[in-house]
């Protein structure tokens, strides 16, 4: 379960974050068979002590990515996600618009199901626990 985000992002990253906490509770013991990932899309913000600030609000499961903007290119590249940092703000901050849905990916790292961050959660954790399923 992988995100792409960013750790300033105002609504969609910190509820995509949210969601793979509770999607994890309701998992119980299948939680384990869980990878769940954030993947900064803003390396330039996004440091180590960044991200640990940022995830250690949401379940500790959740792993975090980061590194040089030459990494996080090749890595969205490879995963075929989309991101651009937006025109500086009023206030010199900066935006970033990136892909917003959670990929599923099986034991052999193959995308298999996707959901969008705006999505019923009945239906999003269904699909979790057919990915599951299937890879036992």
């Amino acid at each position: 379960m992988m995100f792409f985000g960013f750790s300033h992002c105002p609504a969609i990253c910190p509820g995509a974050m949210a969601d793979m906490g509770i999607w994890l509770d309701k998992l119980g013991a299948d939680a384990s068979r869980i990878n769940p990932i954030f993947v900064s899309v803003d390396p330039e913000r996004d440091d180590i002590k960044r991200m640990k600030s940022f995830l250690k609000s949401y379940d500790k499961r959740i792993i975090g990515l980061t590194g040089t903007p030459e990494q996080v290119a090749a890595m969205t590249k490879a995963y075929g996600v989309y991101y651009k940092k937006m025109s500086p703000m009023e206030d010199g901050g900066y935006m970033v618009d990136h892909s917003a849905s959670i990929y599923l990916y099986d034991k052999n790292r193959k995308l298999v199901s996707t959901i969008d961050t705006m999505e019923n959660r009945d239906i999003a954790f269904a699909k979790i626990k057919k990915l599951i399923d299937e890879n036992r």
